[in-house]
């Protein structure tokens, strides 16, 4: 995400704009980092979502070896 500094220097330059001020000398974020930043961020959640994706399809795993044992137990009881 786009940190607060940056947030504010954007909407000081946007506002800057619009009432006409010189913005030539304005401070610019530099777009690069900000896009790199968010390609990171997204990485890095991504990982997380498969981390989380693997873990459920281990526990449905379990689970579903857990009441075949169980029904083969039952099968023996009858």
């Amino acid at each position: 995400m786009m940190g607060t500094k940056k947030t504010v220097a954007i909407s000081t330059l946007a506002l800057a704009m619009i009432a006409g001020a010189d913005t030539s000398y304005a401070e610019t974020p530099d777009v690069a980092n900000i896009h790199d930043s968010i390609k990171q961020h997204a990485e890095e959640r991504e990982a997380e979502l498969k981390q989380a994706k693997q873990n459920v399809e281990e526990k449905v795993a379990e689970a579903k070896q857990h009441r075949e044992e169980r029904e083969a137990e039952l099968k023996q009881a009858k």
